[in-house]
C-alpha cells in the first residue's frame, strides 16, 4: 500500500535531478521516467 501512496504523490509532479549523468543521480531519473513523472536533467557533460 506504501508504493501506492509514493506514485500517487508524485502523479502529474515534477522533479528537478542534479548530477544526472551517471551515479545516483542517473539511477533516480531512471527510476522516476520509469514511474512516469516528468524530469528536469542537470549535468555538466554525458559522461559525467
Amino acid at each position: 500500500m506504501k508504493n501506492n501512496t509514493v506514485e500517487l504523490t508524485l502523479k502529474n509532479q515534477t522533479v528537478v535531478i542534479t548530477g544526472a549523468s551517471s551515479g545516483i543521480g542517473k539511477a533516480a531519473a531512471i527510476a522516476f521516467a520509469r514511474k512516469g513523472v516528468k524530469l528536469v536533467l542537470a549535468a555538466r557533460g554525458r559522461k559525467g
